[in-house]
């Protein structure tokens, strides 16, 4: 009888840690290697882009796994980077020989250089004529660094850094790679740990 009681609890206690450590562990792995995803990703999109990698963990954002719903979402903001907000913007200057004059040369933003740049704040429109509106229809909301299209003074282009397909090839190769080599490592760790915890508390 007593030998029913002792396999009865056992059987019992199994099956809580499947119920409970488990998820907790899933729950756990799923997140060391999300959070690892978003590092990884952002640092070699940022050496592609040429962009400091501070600048671009702002729209990474990862939703953590639970036990209830053991799923790390990552989600990533794949507009395009405005050029102005990458670095300071330095004018370069040109100097002439045997001439003490100076002029005034392309714009560097970081490790960007944009010929013919210049930062406007939209004020006096920019972009596409718009029949009807003409230009001062399409205003800026704060200044950017624009550059003419063609050799008229309109229209203008913002400077931006494309970020939608580097960020989206890096994420997914980065996830692929860490699901098939971080995963079961960091899921049998967790795991490893739950049953631990578990166990000190019986």
């Amino acid at each position: 009888m007593s030998l029913d009681k002792d396999l009865a609890r056992a059987v019992n206690n199994l099956a809580s840690v499947s119920t409970k450590a488990v998820p907790k562990a899933g729950a756990m792995a799923a997140n060391r290697v999300a959070g690892r995803a978003r590092s990884q990703a952002v640092r070699l999109t940022a050496k592609e882009v040429k962009v400091p990698a501070k600048k671009l963990r702002p729209r990474v954002r990862v939703n953590k796994a639970t036990a209830r719903l053991p799923i790390a979402l990552i989600r990533v903001r794949r507009a395009d980077m405005p050029l102005i907000s990458v670095a300071p913007v330095q004018q370069r200057l040109i100097r002439y020989r045997r001439s003490a004059f100076v002029g005034i040369g392309d714009l560097q933003v970081g490790r960007h250089r944009v010929p013919g740049g210049f930062i406007a704040d939209g004020s006096k429109g920019k972009g596409p004529y718009i029949k009807g509106r003409g230009y001062g229809a399409t205003r800026l909301k704060r200044a950017q660094i624009l550059t003419r299209t063609g050799k008229a003074r309109y229209p203008v282009k913002v400077e931006k850094i494309p970020l939608k397909v580097p960020l989206t090839r890096h994420f997914n190769a980065v996830t692929k790679k860490l699901m098939a080599t971080d995963m079961p490592k960091e899921l049998r760790q967790a795991l490893a740990r739950q049953l631990q915890l578990y166990v000190a508390k019986q």
